[in-house]
């Protein structure tokens, strides 16, 4: 299967390449204007025109389904490896293609991962807003957070780890993220902070609400090596059914606190 996508990919690279030297013949063709409709029908210049364009659409096509095919299996790779035991061999092989192919699409695997990050963050990130901005309960809420936070990072798992590393290296950058996603924490914390108030629940500031609800979440995922060693034996599965029962328990164990405060 392999040989199969291998060859399948490289053909369309071969495609590709041999399609833009003749797009570019083509367009230098069309440029000269005066020629060309002087000495061709108008039914044949119209013709080229289109073979430009569907040629320009069927590569451009072409190169997203190569992409996202590398992206779904690169997610895969990552997970079953680990972002220190991946590399980018490894995701070629399994991808069926060249590495220098894989190159061509993503130049390192930093930049391979951040897109797949990307990709997840886009998921997760423009549904905290929706859900803290609504006229939901305080109650209701949080168990919607936490409910769409554990799915998220149940199917991506590595997904909290690069964030903690990307928080002390470059948090400009998931900075942008969060400001692309349409995402105002200022305005954010200000809408907790009224839905505390109107439950009549004292909390001096509600970024520490915030922060702690999101540690909470955040570190079953961050810390499940030592947590699944020390406290489960190893047992992926009970540790999978624990992090399922922390949908229920986090909202609890927060709301719990809050009525106490």
């Amino acid at each position: 299967m392999h040989v199969t996508i291998r060859s399948k990919v490289i053909n369309d690279a071969f495609r590709r390449r041999i399609m833009q030297k003749y797009m570019k013949f083509i367009t230098k063709f069309l440029d000269f204007r005066i020629s060309i409709l002087y000495f061709c029908p108008i039914s044949l210049t119209k013709w080229l025109i289109q073979v430009v364009k569907l040629n320009g659409q069927e590569m451009t096509e072409k190169k997203i389904s190569t992409e996202e095919h590398i992206l779904d299996v690169a997610r895969e790779v990552f997970m079953l490896n680990g972002y220190s035991g991946t590399s980018m061999q490894m995701i070629a092989d399994k991808a069926g293609i060249n590495k220098s192919l894989l190159h061509y699409y993503y130049r390192s695997k930093e930049k391979l991962f951040r897109k797949i990050f990307e990709k997840v963050f886009g998921q997760f990130i423009p549904h905290l807003g929706v859900i803290f901005m609504s006229e939901m309960t305080l109650e209701k809420k949080i168990y919607a957070f936490v409910e769409r936070y554990m799915d998220v990072f149940v199917e991506n798992p590595l997904v909290p780890i690069f964030v903690l590393e990307e928080l002390s290296k470059n948090p400009e950058y998931l900075a942008e993220l969060i400001k692309e996603a349409g995402i105002n924490p200022k305005v954010m914390i200000g809408k907790i902070g009224q839905a505390l108030e109107e439950e009549k629940i004292y909390i001096r500031d509600p970024r520490h609400f915030f922060v702690n609800l999101l540690g909470l979440c955040i570190f079953p995922f961050a810390a499940r090596p030592l947590i699944e060693r020390m406290l489960f034996d190893n047992d992926k599965d009970a540790y999978d059914n624990f992090l399922q029962e922390r949908k229920k328990e986090v909202p609890q164990l927060i709301m719990n606190a809050i009525r106490k405060a």
